[in-house]
C-alpha cells in the first residue's frame, strides 16, 4: 500500500518592512531587507491511501482531507550586495531567508492508523507547522 498526503497552505494579509542600503565605493552597494506579516492561513489537507487490504482480503483506496482556519506568521531577511558593472548592468549576490510558522505541513498531519481497520478517525488538521528556508543568490539584472 501507498499513502500520499499533500497540504496545502492559502495566505492572505499584511506585512510590512523596510531596507537600508550603503554606497560602500561608487558602484558598490550593500543592503539589507526586513519584511514580517501575519496572515490568515486557510490550510487543508488531502491524504490517499492506495492498495491497501481490508479485513475481508480485497483491496481498497481511502480519501480523507480536513480543513481549518489560523493565523499564519512570515518573516523575511535579506543582505545583499551589488556591483553596477555599466549603466544598463548589474550584478547581484547575497543571502535570503524565510520563515514561516502556523502553516500544515505533510509529516505532521500523517495518520499512522490502519486505514481498513473501522476504528480510523479522520485527523484534524495540524496547522501548528513551522519551515525555515535559507540560501545565497547570485544574479544579473539588466535595465533599460
Amino acid at each position: 500500500s501507498s499513502t500520499d498526503i499533500r497540504t496545502h497552505n492559502s495566505l492572505v494579509g499584511w506585512q510590512a518592512g523596510f531596507d537600508l542600503w550603503a554606497n560602500i565605493v561608487p558602484g558598490i552597494s550593500l543592503g539589507t531587507d526586513l519584511r514580517a506579516g501575519v496572515y490568515g492561513n486557510h490550510a487543508k489537507y488531502n491524504t490517499h491511501v492506495t492498495g491497501s487490504t481490508t479485513a475481508a482480503g480485497t483491496t481498497a483506496d481511502l480519501r480523507e482531507t480536513a480543513t481549518n482556519n489560523d493565523i499564519a506568521v512570515v518573516g523575511e531577511a535579506n543582505i545583499m550586495v551589488i556591483y553596477r558593472i555599466s549603466p544598463n548592468w548589474t550584478f547581484r549576490g547575497g543571502y535570503s531567508a524565510l520563515f514561516l510558522d502556523g502553516v500544515a505541513l505533510a509529516p505532521e498531519n500523517f495518520n499512522s492508523t490502519n486505514p481498513f481497520n473501522n476504528v480510523r478517525a479522520v485527523r484534524e488538521l495540524n496547522d501548528d507547522g513551522h519551515v525555515f528556508y535559507h540560501g545565497g543568490f547570485l544574479g544579473l539584472e539588466w535595465l533599460w
